[in-house]
C-alpha cells in the first residue's frame, strides 16, 4: 500500500439521503479525483442511488465502498460492503427495512460486510468485523461523516432539514455553528484528526473492498403454460392458432397465407435467437385476461406494432403486412436494448391488470418503478421561501418568473431577468440556497406506466421499498434495470380508450347494441367524409385547429390517410405539406432522392415522412442489414457527430459497391440527413390513427352517445365544455343546464339532449353531487316538489346555502318557475325567516326587489360556475343581444363568436373579460390565458402572446373590448385589442 492511501471521508451521505445532504454523487468524485484519492464512498439511509454510483466511480476510474446507514429496532450502525456477495446483503437489508418486513438482522451480517456503531454498542458477531467511532476504543476507525459539499454550506443543510421537517426558520437557529466536522477532510486533515491505530484499522478494510456488481443476471420471467410446451414451441403454437384463427374471421386472406407464414416464421426465429419468447408470452397474457373482464386495451403503441407475432398473439390489433410495416424497426439482431412494447390500457381499470401481474408472478417478483421528483426552480424557491417566513405574495411574484422546467443555471436565468434580479438583492439567501439544491430529489414518487418482473425474487438483484399506499417499488429508477437483467414493461392508462368504452356500454344501454371494433368496416367512406370535413373535435389527435384544417387538405380516405396527417402535423415535417399535397393532387413534380428506391417512396411522393422509410432507403442503396440500418436511423436523427461519422463512411463505400458516384450519395445522403430526424414511427401512427377512426366512427354514428360521454371525460374544464357545448349545436344537439330532478353526478343524456351534472358546477365537489342525488332520491317520489321543498331535503342532507346558491345560479331549480335572481334573493330572505319555510307555497307573495341583482350578474356567475351561459326561462327580460344597439359592432364589422368556424381564420368581436391568467411558456415567453363574453353572451377563450397588452397591476376582469383574434394551428390568440371600453 503507498504510503499517502487514504480514505479520508468513509461516511458521506449523498443528496439521496434526502433532504439530509448537500452533497452530491459527483461532488464526491470529483473531491477524490482532486485529492488522488484511489476509492469514492457513500453511505445513505437508502440504495436509491447506490447503481447510479457506482456506475460513475467506474466510469471515473474509481474504486466504489458503498455502505448502508442501517437504523433496525436496537441495530445502528454503518454497514458496508467488501464484494458483491456483501452488496447483495445491503440490498436485502434495505429491503426489508423499507418495506416494513420482520427479519433477523444477524442473518445478513457475515464475512462479506463491516460494521461502524453510530452509537456507542455492545453488539457483537463472529463472523463480522466491528469498528467503533470512539477514539478511545481499540476497535476505533478514522471515519468521518460528510453532510456538506462546501463548510459554508451549514445554512443550507439547515434549511432543507426543514423543509423535510416541515419546519420553518424559527425552529432552527441559521447561525449556530456546528461542533461537527460536516464536510471533506483533505488527508493532510484527515491524518491530523486520526491517531495511527484508527487509520491502520480504516486501510486494513478498505483493502480488503473489491465491489463489482454483477449485471449478468438471468432475470427474465418464465411464462408457464397448461402444455408443458417449452416457451419457443408454444409461441409458435399461439401464433400458427392465431394466424388461422384471423383467415377464419376473414381479417387475413387465405391466398396470402404463405406471406404471412414467411414473415411469422422469420419474426420468430429472431424473438427466439434473441431470448424473448417469454417477455411476449408474458404481456399476451395480461392482454388476454384485460380483454376476458372486457377492460379495452389499445390496438397497439410504439414500434411494436410492426411486429406480426405480436398481432397474431393478440398483444396488437394492426395487421404488419397490411400496413407495409417494419418489424425491424421493432426488433433486430443487432439491437442491444430489450424490445419495448408499450400498452395502452384504459385508465379507469388499468390497476385490475396491474393486480392480476403481482398475483401471477408474485409479489416477490413484481414491482412499481421509482422515479424521482427533483427540485427545480420554482419548488426550490417556494420550499427555501416558506423556510424563510418570506411572504407568499413575493414567492409567488419569484416563482411565476421561472420557467417550469428549469434545473440548471439558475443563477444566470436569474441574473438575465430584471425581476429576479431585483428579488435576489432583496432577498439574497433565498437565491444562495435555491441555487445550491436545484437538482437534488426531493422526494421517491412510481412511474405513471412502468413495472419491472424479475424471474427470480427482486431483493436477489435490486432493492425495493413500499410506496405511499403501500406498492411495491423499486428503489432504483428506470434507466438501471434493463442493464441488471430485468423485463420493463409500461402500461399507460389511456383516457381515450376508457371514453371509447364508455360510449359502446352507452349504446348497448340504449339500443341493446353491443358493438365491436375490431370488426367494424375500416373502409367506412360516410365515415372518411365526415373526417374529411374536419368534424374531428373530440377526436383523438385529430381535434386541434391546425390538424382540422390540414385533414380538409388531405381528404382522408383511409387509416393510411390518417396516419399521414399525424405524421406530417408536427414541426419539422410541416415544411412539406404544401409540397406532399400538390405531388398527390398532380400539381408539383415528384421527385425522387434515387429512381432505384421509387418503391420506398412511392406511397408519400417522394418526401421521407416515416422513420421506417430511412431503414429501407439505407438498407436498398449500401445494402446495410436490417441492424445496421435502424442504427444508422438512429445515429443520424440524432446527428452523433463521431458515430454519424463512422456511418457515413461505411455507408459511401458500401454504396458505391452498388454503383452510386460520390455526387450522387452526397445528394441522398444530404437529403436523409435533412429529413431523418423529422421522420415519425409508421407502426406507432398507424395504431393510434385506428384510434381516431374508432372514435370518428362512434361519432358518425352516434353523436348523442358520443357528446354525452365526451363532456363526461373533461367534466370542469370550462374551456372544452364550451368547445363541445358548440360542436353539440352544429350535430343539433340540444344542451341543457343542469336541473334538480333529473341531473346526475356528470353529464346525462335526457331523450336526445344532454343534460349537464352537478358536478360540472365549479364549487361543487364529487361528494356534494352524490348528497344531493341521494336527498332527492329519497323523497317520496324521488323527486322535489317544489323550491322549498328541495331547500328543506337539502338542509337536511347538509348541504348549505352556498351549495343551493351555486344550484340556483347554475339553472338547476328553474324549473320551479321562479327567476334566479328572485329564488337567490328569497332565499336569503327565508334563510332568516324561519316560519317562512312552513308557509304553502301558493300562498307567498314576492314582496323583494330583484333589481338588487341585475341580469348580467347572474349571466356572470353562470359562466364562472358552469363555463357556459343558459338564458333564464323565468325572466321577463333578458340580457339582449347589443348587436342592433351598439355602434361598435357596426364600426368594426364584429362578428359573434358562435358563427366563427374552421373557415375563419380572423375576426373581431366585441366581448367583456371575464378572467385572465398568466403564464410562462416552456421558451419562457409570458403569455395570457384570457376568457371572453361575446355581445350575445357567447364564451369562448384565447391565448395572448404580446404581454405589453396586460400588466399585473390592473383588474381586467369585466372590461369591455373589442378585440381582434386569429384561428390557427396553436388555436386561438389575440392579435390586438383595437379599443378598450
Amino acid at each position: 500500500m503507498k504510503d499517502n492511501f487514504i480514505v479520508p471521508n468513509l461516511n458521506t451521505y449523498s443528496s439521496y439521503s434526502l433532504l439530509s445532504s448537500t452533497v452530491n454523487f459527483q461532488n464526491i468524485i470529483d473531491f477524490a479525483i482532486k485529492n488522488n484519492i484511489e476509492y469514492a464512498s457513500t453511505t445513505d439511509i437508502n440504495l436509491y442511488g447506490a447503481f447510479e454510483f457506482y456506475k460513475l466511480t467506474k466510469k471515473n476510474n474509481l474504486k466504489p465502498i458503498i455502505g448502508l446507514d442501517v437504523s433496525y429496532k436496537n441495530f445502528n450502525f454503518l454497514v458496508y460492503a467488501k464484494n458483491f456477495d456483501g452488496f447483495k446483503n445491503l440490498i436485502k437489508i434495505s429491503s426489508f427495512i423499507l418495506t416494513e418486513k420482520e427479519f433477523d438482522i444477524e442473518t445478513l451480517l457475515d464475512e462479506n460486510v463491516f460494521l461502524v456503531n453510530k452509537v456507542n454498542s455492545n453488539f457483537a458477531t463472529k463472523k463480522t468485523k466491528v469498528y467503533s467511532q470512539d477514539q478511545s476504543l481499540d476497535n476505533r476507525i478514522a471515519i468521518n461523516e460528510v453532510r456538506l459539499n462546501d463548510k459554508n454550506d451549514l445554512k443550507t443543510l439547515k434549511v432543507i432539514g426543514a423543509v423535510k421537517d416541515n419546519k420553518t426558520i424559527d425552529d432552527i437557529d441559521l447561525n449556530e455553528v456546528s461542533n461537527q466536522t460536516l464536510h471533506f477532510l483533505k488527508p493532510s486533515d484527515f491524518i491530523k484528526k486520526y491517531d495511527s491505530v484508527a487509520i491502520a484499522n480504516l486501510t486494513s478494510e478498505i483493502e480488503s473492498i473489491n465491489l463489482i456488481i454483477d449485471t449478468k443476471h438471468d432475470n427474465l420471467i418464465e411464462f408457464k403454460n397448461s402444455f408443458n410446451l417449452s416457451s419457443k414451441a408454444y409461441m409458435n403454437k399461439l401464433c400458427e392458432d392465431g394466424l388461422n384463427e384471423k383467415i377464419l374471421a376473414g381479417f387475413i386472406n387465405q391466398n396470402q397465407k404463405d406471406i404471412y407464414v414467411k414473415r411469422m416464421n422469420y419474426e420468430l426465429e429472431i424473438i427466439d435467437r434473441m431470448g424473448f419468447n417469454d417477455y411476449f408470452l408474458v404481456i399476451q397474457d395480461f392482454i388476454k385476461e384485460a380483454r376476458n373482464k372486457r377492460i379495452l386495451v389499445g390496438p397497439g403503441r410504439g414500434s411494436a406494432a410492426g411486429s406480426l407475432v405480436a398481432y397474431l398473439l393478440g398483444i396488437t390489433s394492426i395487421d404488419s403486412i397490411k400496413y407495409d410495416l417494419v418489424f425491424e424497426r421493432f426488433l433486430n439482431p443487432g439491437r442491444l436494448s430489450m424490445p419495448d412494447i408499450d400498452i395502452d390500457i384504459m385508465d379507469t381499470r388499468r390497476q385490475e391488470i396491474i393486480e392480476y401481474i403481482f398475483e401471477k408472478y408474485g409479489y416477490d417478483h413484481v414491482a412499481h418503478i421509482s422515479t424521482f421528483q427533483r427540485l427545480k426552480a420554482k419548488m426550490a424557491i417556494r420550499d427555501v421561501g416558506r423556510v424563510l417566513k418570506i411572504p407568499l405574495p413575493t414567492i409567488n411574484k419569484i416563482s411565476k418568473e421561472f420557467p417550469n422546467d428549469l434545473e440548471e443555471n439558475f443563477l444566470d436565468y436569474v441574473d438575465s431577468n430584471q425581476t429576479l434580479k431585483l428579488e435576489k438583492n432583496n432577498n439574497p439567501l433565498l437565491f444562495e440556497i435555491a441555487n445550491k439544491i436545484i437538482g437534488f430529489p426531493r422526494q421517491i414518487g412510481i412511474h405513471a406506466a412502468g413495472i419491472v418482473l424479475s424471474k427470480n425474487k427482486l431483493v436477489e438483484t435490486i432493492p425495493i421499498q413500499l410506496g405511499v399506499n403501500k406498492e411495491i417499488v423499486t428503489q432504483y429508477s428506470m434507466e438501471y434495470l434493463e442493464e441488471l437483467g430485468l423485463i420493463k414493461m409500461d402500461l399507460l392508462g389511456l383516457t381515450n380508450l376508457t371514453t371509447i368504452s364508455n360510449i359502446l356500454t352507452l349504446i348497448n344501454m340504449r339500443y341493446k347494441l353491443e358493438i365491436d371494433l375490431y370488426k367494424i368496416n375500416l373502409d367506412d367512406q360516410k365515415v372518411f367524409n365526415d373526417i374529411s370535413l374536419g368534424n374531428t373535435l373530440g377526436i383523438f389527435q385529430l381535434e386541434s385547429p391546425g390538424m382540422r384544417s390540414l385533414i380538409k387538405q388531405m381528404k382522408p380516405k383511409c387509416i393510411e390517410d390518417i396516419s399521414l396527417c399525424s405524421a406530417l402535423f408536427r414541426p419539422g415535417p410541416q415544411q412539406n405539406i404544401k409540397s406532399f399535397i400538390a405531388r398527390r393532387d398532380k400539381k408539383e413534380k415528384i421527385d425522387y432522392v434515387d429512381i432505384k428506391c421509387k418503391d420506398i417512396l412511392e406511397s408519400t411522393y417522394g418526401i421521407i415522412v416515416y422513420q421506417e422509410q430511412v431503414i429501407s432507403l439505407v438498407q436498398r442503396i449500401a445494402n446495410f442489414s436490417a441492424s445496421e440500418a435502424d442504427i444508422f436511423r438512429r445515429i443520424i436523427s440524432k446527428k452523433q457527430g463521431d458515430e454519424l461519422e463512422g456511418f457515413k463512411i461505411k455507408f459511401y463505400n458500401q454504396a458505391k459497391e452498388n454503383g452510386y458516384t460520390t455526387k450522387e450519395l452526397d445528394e441522398i445522403f444530404n437529403y436523409i440527413y435533412t429529413f431523418a430526424n423529422y421522420g415519425f414511427n409508421h407502426s406507432h401512427s398507424i395504431a393510434y390513427s385506428l384510434i381516431g377512426y374508432w372514435l370518428s366512427y362512434l361519432k358518425y354514428y352516434y353523436p348523442v352517445e358520443f357528446m354525452a360521454i365526451l363532456m363526461t371525460s373533461f367534466d370542469g374544464n370550462h374551456e372544452k365544455t364550451r368547445t363541445y357545448v358548440k360542436e353539440c349545436d352544429r350535430l343539433n344537439i340540444k344542451v341543457l343546464p343542469p336541473n334538480i330532478n333529473n341531473s346526475l353526478k356528470t353529464f346525462r343524456l335526457s331523450k336526445n339532449s344532454i343534460m349537464f351534472g352537478f358536478g360540472s358546477i365549479k364549487g361543487i365537489g364529487d361528494e356534494k353531487a352524490k348528497k344531493i342525488i341521494e336527498a332527492r332520491e329519497n323523497t317520496e317520489n324521488k323527486k322535489f316538489e317544489s323550491y322549498t321543498d328541495a331547500y328543506r331535503v337539502l338542509q337536511d342532507y347538509k348541504i348549505n346555502q352556498t351549495i343551493i346558491d351555486l344550484l340556483i345560479y347554475a339553472g338547476a331549480f328553474d324549473i320551479f318557475g321562479v327567476s334566479r335572481r328572485e329564488l337567490i334573493l328569497k332565499l336569503q330572505e327565508g334563510d332568516s325567516q324561519a316560519a317562512y319555510w312552513d308557509v304553502p307555497e301558493s300562498t307567498k307573495h314576492s314582496t323583494v326587489d330583484i333589481n338588487k341583482i341585475s341580469l348580467e350578474e347572474t349571466r356572470d356567475k353562470m359562466v364562472d360556475i358552469l363555463g357556459i351561459y343558459f338564458a333564464d326561462p323565468n325572466e321577463k327580460e333578458t340580457i339582449e343581444p347589443t348587436k342592433t344597439e351598439d355602434p361598435l359592432v357596426s364600426k368594426y364589422n364584429c362578428i359573434s363568436f358562435k358563427n366563427v368556424d374552421d373557415s375563419v381564420t380572423q375576426f373581431t368581436t366585441l366581448a367583456t373579460i371575464k378572467s385572465i391568467r398568466k403564464t410562462k411558456t416552456k421558451t419562457d415567453k409570458t403569455m395570457y390565458f384570457v376568457s371572453f363574453i361575446d355581445f350575445e353572451n357567447n364564451t369562448f377563450d384565447a391565448a395572448c402572446f404580446i404581454s405589453a397588452l396586460f400588466d399585473d397591476d390592473t383588474e381586467y376582469k369585466g372590461k369591455r373590448v373589442v378585440v381582434d383574434i386569429k384561428s390557427g394551428s396553436r388555436g386561438r390568440q389575440i392579435v390586438s385589442i383595437k379599443e378598450w371600453l
